[in-house]
């Protein structure tokens, strides 16, 4: 999934992240959720930063499933992606919550 465009500078932005986040499932670590800064691999084999609270916005949203305890699976439609739309208009990033 894209990083929040609030958190990361356009500069550090990934040719797939320009096209914002679309409806699928993805497969996140709870330690992204709770925005926690980590590094990952990109698909050319480079590390990429994740800033804090890069993937915070899934915060927003409900895990459907998980994989073991620490990650979470999102199956993500239209209104889930306009929620996050929405979100990302808005200024303040959410604040850190529990799972549902």
């Amino acid at each position: 999934p894209p990083r929040d465009p609030r958190v990361v500078p356009p500069g550090r932005r990934l040719p797939g992240e320009l096209d914002g986040l679309r409806p699928g499932t993805y497969a996140i670590s709870v330690n992204f959720v709770q925005g926690l800064p980590h590094r990952l691999l990109s698909s050319d084999g480079s590390t990429v930063p994740v800033d804090q609270d890069a993937f915070g916005y899934f915060r927003l949203l409900r895990p459907s499933a998980r994989a073991g305890h620490s990650i979470w699976i999102y199956r993500l439609d239209d209104r889930d992606i306009l929620r996050v739309r929405r979100l990302w208009e808005k200024e303040a990033l959410p604040a850190a919550q529990t799972a549902h």
